[in-house]
């Protein structure tokens, strides 16, 4: 038996403080508070409506309409407590990914460092966990980017700042935008377990010199109900990762093994497997 799906009309009336049409580009600011947009809504759309004089007519009517996407889910992912090894995802720091790398069988995942009979070893690959500090995140149209600042990032300017997300943490948030939106993340710093990596090392003066994650400028998809050619209604993709469903998801990634696996520079496994 199919799945009705109903839905119904709702509108939310808010007033401005504005009496005139400007001469040029306004910022104008309206509170939702007493009346929130659901996060289940479709098919969503803004209104701008003016009555007052307008040229020669005293009580006349402009109208200005947006049609946006729906409430987006966009989700933030540390996924460096795991690491994809010859395809599969391990548990990062554990035995089994240890023993995959660790050539010299001295129990750890070892950076490049020299013993106290100066004897040096070359690298063997991180495969440790890793956090994330200070992700900021700016939203802007596809062709106007705009650089993710820290120091000033402001939610109504469509900017996000995460202080930190441990291994295997995320945050989820919700955007109303375009039928695509642009944004850009900076590089956030990559905290090394325990100030030490690897961790119980017995060559403290050695580490893998750890640099920032990727940040970058990239674009999404807003969420969009849409009918097909047969009237049905066709529900957006959503993802899911660590049971946590999004249409756009941002991830901080430990480097795959072997370092050279993906010729395209993309994890070759499979996020929805997390």
């Amino acid at each position: 038996m199919p799945t009705v799906i109903c839905y119904h009309s709702h509108y939310t009336v808010v007033e401005s403080e504005r009496r005139s049409i400007p001469d040029s580009p306004v910022e104008m600011e309206f509170d939702l508070s007493h009346d929130p947009i659901p996060l289940n809504a479709v098919d969503l759309s803004f209104y701008l409506v003016y009555r007052g004089e307008l040229g020669a007519e005293e009580n006349g009517v402009a109208v200005g309409y947006k049609n946006l996407s729906e409430p987006t889910p966009f989700a933030v992912y540390n996924t460096c407590d795991q690491i994809c090894i010859n395809e599969e995802w391990h548990e990062a720091g554990s035995d089994e990914a240890l023993d995959i790398v660790d050539e010299n069988e001295d129990g750890f995942a070892n950076p490049y460092y020299c013993d106290e009979n100066d004897i040096c070893y070359d690298a063997e690959h991180d495969v440790y966990p890793h956090g994330a500090e200070e992700i900021c995140i700016a939203f802007h149209p596809t062709d106007i980017p705009r650089p993710a600042d820290c120091e000033s990032t402001n939610e109504k300017n469509g900017e996000m700042f995460i202080d930190s997300l441990e291994p295997g943490e995320h945050y989820r948030f919700f955007i109303l935008s375009d039928y695509e939106y642009g944004f850009t993340s900076n590089r956030p710093n990559c905290i090394i377990p325990g100030n030490h990596c690897p961790p119980d090392f017995p060559y403290p003066d050695y580490g893998w010199t750890h640099g920032n994650f990727t940040g970058g400028t990239y674009s999404g998809p807003g969420t969009i109900h849409g009918t097909s050619a047969e009237g049905n209604n066709v529900l957006p993709v959503f993802h899911e990762v660590y049971d946590t469903e999004s249409t756009y998801g941002f991830f901080y990634i430990n480097r795959e093994y072997p370092p050279d696996a993906s010729e395209e520079g993309e994890c070759r496994c499979e996020w929805e497997d997390l």
